[in-house]
């Protein structure tokens, strides 16, 4: 089977940005590899995660997976195939690319911060610098970019139920939980950033 120049730019772009988000994430994931110091490290609180997110993220994980099969061997799959002009691929790999930078912004910005779950760990800190100041979920934001960009960068229609199960369980029903955590946390510190910021977009000045 020939793979046109389309093709091989597309993985070659989704690779980088798997392994790119990935090695950042990991990178700031800082728990004590001690069991006994990982439990006092989360001491404060995970009661925000509940098991219907916990099984969101486990299949999210699986997506992820799922794009690592189109970058290393997509042929089999070729039930997800969707005819895209090349051009739309091309504004899928430039979004993947700014997908990508806006993640690890977040990522990196949060720092010690950063957690895939939902939880208030010792020493936690709210962070309202870089990508922060102007959005509360800077990294949502990024994700969404992603997921759209790589719709296109990869013509893969399964890749939609991402899309489709990220807004409804991460940007609406886990934000709403994440708000509240932060809001019993930080209190009127996080209420005065909430009138400055927006969730998703930058608030506009009156």
């Amino acid at each position: 089977m020939d793979v046109g120049w389309m093709e091989i730019s597309a993985r070659i772009i989704a690779f980088i940005s798997l392994m790119s988000i990935g090695y950042y994430r990991r990178g700031n994931r800082k728990y004590p590899r001690d069991n006994e110091k990982r439990r006092e490290k989360k001491q404060i609180s995970t009661r925000w995660e509940s098991p219907l997110m916990k099984a969101v993220r486990v299949l999210m994980s699986l997506f992820y997976i799922l794009a690592f099969v189109f970058v290393l061997y997509p042929e089999p799959f070729d039930i997800f195939k969707i005819e895209i002009p090349d051009y739309l691929r091309v504004v899928g790999i430039l979004g993947t690319i700014l997908g990508t930078v806006v993640i690890i912004w977040a990522t990196r910005t949060l720092g010690d911060n950063f957690s895939p779950v939902l939880e208030i760990r010792e020493g936690h800190q709210l962070v309202t610098k870089g990508p922060y100041r102007w959005v509360r979920h800077p990294m949502y934001v990024g994700n969404v970019i992603w997921i759209l960009s790589f719709i296109l960068l990869s013509a893969w229609w399964i890749f939609a139920l991402y899309l489709i199960i990220f807004v409804v369980f991460i940007m609406i029903i886990r934000t709403s939980k994440e708000e509240q955590m932060l809001l019993e946390t930080f209190g009127k510190v996080y209420e005065d950033y909430m009138k400055t910021t927006g969730c998703f977009f930058p608030k506009l000045k009156k």
